[in-house]
């Protein structure tokens, strides 16, 4: 329904506001009275071919407002297509001429398209002009005229939400099925890649601990050899008393006037704590030394162990062995993802089924309720 016409600077009309109540409205004037006039602002508000000739002389633009009341479903269509937001069953169209020749159209203040204008006007206004079809001609509104009659609002939004549902389910279905068309192509890499990451036994930190063994493998005779000379140089060997032993002397002939000189006791104490601190890092000293692992194979399989890391980060672009490790486990989450994927697609082809079903049953209902009628 029309509510309301608001009209300026177009053709000879300064300005007008129109307000329609309900029920038939009849505008009625001799020739000339500007009744046409009327009929071709609506005519160019639902979206037909304007031009510049429109706008009143001394104007710079032509708007043509017009306020409509309706509960079309077909309307709420167009409005949700184009990104509309609807203001319950009222809606506000409104088409600007500019001088430069720039035609600019509105529905609830959202700039649309002149196609988008008259798709909605054909909804709303019906113009009836000699050699012009009618929307009587129309196969949908004359579907919604016969349902309109025969009362099948209920039914026509059962079978319109059950298909709305349908085709969701099947945009989905058609998404999933993509993806687990992707993920099996990529499934045996995957599993290989996989494979091979959960066979190398992975350990967080390894590489590090690796790399400081083969230091001192590879190393090991010069690492033995500074040992063996510290150990030497505190101890003692053939040729000479070690430091260990002369600090030990020392502090015997200190302590022998300390009774004389009490500083020389106070000296002796402390060159004996220092004589102690030595021992125990000679003895530290000779633990290392017994224990230095000098085993050719034992470097061959530290050296063979990070070729195998260093050749699994350069594939898989890690730096580290816990990047390896993630990299493998979202390896693993993406294999058993393939299996979650499928029994998500059969729940869908199954609800699929279901709503197909549910959807041809409300349709079979409706097509005999528009026979009747």
């Amino acid at each position: 329904m029309l509510l309301s016409l608001h009209i300026r600077n177009y053709i000879l009309i300064d300005s007008l506001d129109i307000d329609f109540p309900e029920g038939l409205v009849i505008i009625t004037g001799q020739t000339g009275a500007g009744k046409s006039i009327l009929l071709g602002a609506l005519s160019f508000l639902a979206g037909a071919k304007a031009d510049v000739s429109m706008i009143s002389p001394g104007a710079s633009s032509c708007i043509v407002e017009a306020e409509f009341d309706s509960d079309d479903e077909a309307v709420s269509e167009i409005l949700a297509s184009n990104d509309i937001e609807a203001d319950g069953t009222r809606l506000l169209i409104r088409r600007v001429m500019s001088s430069s020749g720039r035609s600019r159209g509105f529905i609830n203040d959202f700039p649309v398209a002149q196609s988008v204008l008259q798709e909605i006007s054909s909804r709303l206004v019906d113009i009836h002009s000699q050699h012009k079809s009618l929307l009587l001609a129309d196969s949908v509104f004359q579907q919604s005229v016969l349902d309109s009659f025969a009362g099948n609002a209920e039914a026509l939004a059962a079978c319109r939400s059950s298909w709305k549902e349908l085709q969701s389910v099947r945009s989905d279905l058609a998404v999933k099925r993509a993806e687990l068309e992707k993920l099996r192509a990529e499934r045996d890499y995957d599993a290989d890649q996989f494979s091979r990451l959960t066979e190398a036994g992975l350990e967080s930190g390894e590489l590090e601990a690796l790399e400081e063994e083969q230091r001192s493998l590879a190393n090991a005779e010069q690492i033995k050899e500074a040992l063996s000379g510290a150990v030497g140089a505190i101890s003692s060997d053939s040729d000479a008393a070690g430091v260990s032993v002369l600090l030990k002397s020392a502090v015997r002939k200190l302590e022998q006037v300390s009774s004389y000189l009490p500083s020389a006791g106070d000296l002796a104490a402390r060159l004996e704590s220092s004589r102690i601190e030595i021992d125990d890092v000679c003895s530290e000293l000779e633990n290392m030394d017994s224990r230095l692992d000098m085993s050719p194979e034992r470097l061959e399989a530290v050296e063979a162990r990070m070729s195998l890391l260093y050749s699994l980060m350069r594939r898989h672009g890690c730096s580290t062995v816990d990047e390896l490790i993630a990299v493998r486990d979202a390896l693993g989450g993406k294999l058993v993802g393939t299996d979650t994927l499928e029994e998500r697609i059969s729940s869908l082809e199954t609800r699929e089924g279901e709503l197909r079903k549910l959807w041809q049953e409300q349709c079979e209902v409706l097509s005999r309720a528009r026979q009747a009628a």
